[in-house]
Formats: structure tokens, sequence, C-alpha cells
């Protein structure tokens, strides 16, 4: 078993350091971290820009970013900055977001839009949505892959109960229906 204080571990600035002088940040001294620092801002905008590559250039909102480009972030900046999809969604993400997720969140099923309404892809599943008992939202107003708690209520048997939009878009039916089915195997 090798001793947790391996010395002189080798730092990024070229300094070295003990393991115990890492953990409490002292391994690289202060005039380093400025050298570090300027040889990073003396790369200049074109090291940035690399992050955005052209799919989501092309995402770039036009207008309401202002003066705000790509090349002025970095990929982890949380600044939020607006986009437009290929489809003319709008929506405001920091950078940091889009590189987890490069789709379009309205485009992926993920957010709500005209399109995108649980009415439009599932008009059997927003049939069964309970009329009076979701008065908090209506159907068109949520999309398939939503994880609302709504009421929903069989066409079939009449049982109400209450589920996820999700669960039910996925295929999850009436209880009591699915049940009678099971018990009548």
């Amino acid at each position: 078993m090798g001793s947790p204080t391996v010395p002189h571990a080798r730092c990024g600035g070229g300094a070295q350091a003990s393991i115990p002088g890492r953990r409490r940040s002292t391994a690289v001294p202060p005039a380093e971290q400025a050298a570090h620092t300027a040889r990073v801002n003396a790369r200049g905008p074109s090291t940035t820009s690399r992050w955005c590559g052209p799919e989501l250039a092309r995402e770039w909102h036009p207008t309401r970013n202002g003066t705000l480009t790509p090349e002025s972030l970095t990929p982890w900046s949380h600044r939020p900055v607006w986009w437009q999809c290929a489809q003319g969604h709008e929506w405001c993400a920091p950078p940091v977001a889009r590189r987890a997720e490069d789709t379009c969140a309205m485009c992926a099923g993920k957010r709500f839009s005209v399109e995108n309404n649980l009415a439009r892809p599932s008009p059997k599943l927003a049939a069964q949505w309970h009329p009076s008992r979701n008065t908090d939202r209506p159907a068109a107003s949520v999309t398939a892959r939503s994880s609302h708690r709504a009421w929903w209520r069989c066409d079939d048997c009449g049982h109400e109960w209450q589920s996820s939009v999700n669960n039910c878009a996925r295929g999850a039916a009436c209880p009591v229906c699915a049940l009678t089915a099971r018990v009548l195997r």
C-alpha cells in the first residue's frame, strides 16, 4: 500500500507539492496562477468559439442576444442566452446546458409547444383526460413526456385514477381494466 502523501505530486502549472498541499489549494503559487490566466487570456476568443460547433452556431438567436456572440462566452458559462431552432422555437438556456443537451426541447417533446401538445400525437390519450378534475391545466397544455400527475377517466369502464402523463403515454392503461384483463387470462 502506498502512502496517501506521495511527495512532489506534479501540478498543472509546473509547481510541485505534496498531496496534502494540493488538498489545501496551495499547490500553485499565485504568480504561476497569474501566468496561467495570462496564457489563457492571450489565446483570445478563438479558443472559446470552438465549443459552439456549426449546429449550435446555427441555433444562436439572431436578434435577442444583443451584442453577445458565441465567441464571447465559454462552454461552461451559466449566463442565459437565446436560441432558435430550425422550426422557429425560441428558448433561453446557458451554454453549459446546451452542451449537455444539444436539441431543441420543444422538438424533442420535452417542452410544450402548439405542435407538441398531448392532443396532437395522442388524441386517444387526450380523450381520457378527466374534464373536471384537471382544472389546473387542459390536456392541450402538456406534452406526452410530461411528468405532471393528472386525473384520467377510462372510456370503457368509467374508472377514474391519477397517474403521470408520461406513464400513460408509455401505455399504462386503466388499472381496473388492466386487472380485469389479467384475471380473465
